[in-house]
C-alpha cells in the first residue's frame, strides 16, 4: 500500500464513523415523535370541530335567526 491509498482508507473510515454516529443520534432523537403526536392531536381536534359544526350547524343557525327576529 502506498501513502495515498492509506490516507484514502482512513478518510473513508472516518467518514463512515461520522455517518454511524449521525444515524445513531437520529435514532435516539425523540423530538420528531412528539411533533407527530402534536400534529395528530391538532388533526383530531379539527375533525371534532368540523363534525360538531356539521351536526349542530342548522340548529345554531335557527337559534341565531330566532334571536335576531326578537331584536328587530
Amino acid at each position: 500500500m502506498n501513502l495515498v491509498t492509506i490516507s484514502t482508507f482512513f478518510s473513508r473510515k472516518l467518514k463512515m464513523k461520522h455517518l454511524v454516529i449521525l444515524i445513531n443520534s437520529l435514532a435516539r432523537d425523540e423530538e420528531g415523535a412528539a411533533l407527530v403526536e402534536y400534529g395528530l392531536l391538532v388533526a383530531l381536534i379539527a375533525l371534532a370541530c368540523v363534525a360538531a359544526a356539521t351536526l349542530l350547524g342548522n340548529n345554531i343557525s335557527l337559534l341565531f335567526n330566532n334571536l335576531a327576529g326578537k331584536f328587530l
